[in-house]
């Protein structure tokens, strides 16, 4: 379902058990936000049982290692479940939370 819904240059990778990662380039941290918003739709719409989709956004800094910036989209994500699940949670680059949505 995500190969599916992504564009062209957006990649997608299993990260977990239950754990994807996928890779927006060229966006903003909030443009991010809106295209995994579209996502977690998408994959209300294909499933017939209630599955949660939460996600955690972080936006990579220009010379930050790219571990830190999983730590931090993990720590959004943690932070999501904990919110309700469900719901897109977005981490500024400075690690000041901010919802994006929730639903």
């Amino acid at each position: 379902m995500l190969r599916d819904e992504l564009r062209l240059n957006e990649q997608c990778a299993r990260f977990g058990g239950e754990e994807f990662v996928v890779a927006f380039p060229g966006t903003t941290g909030a443009e991010a936000a809106q295209a995994v918003e579209r996502l977690r739709n998408a994959w209300a719409q294909c499933r017939p049982w209630p599955v949660t989709f939460s996600t955690g956004v972080a936006e990579i800094g220009a010379s930050e290692p790219l571990p830190d910036v999983l730590h931090r989209a993990d720590n959004a994500l943690y932070q999501a479940k904990s919110l309700g699940r469900d719901r897109v949670q977005v981490v500024g680059q400075e690690g000041a939370h901010e919802p994006h949505a929730a639903v």
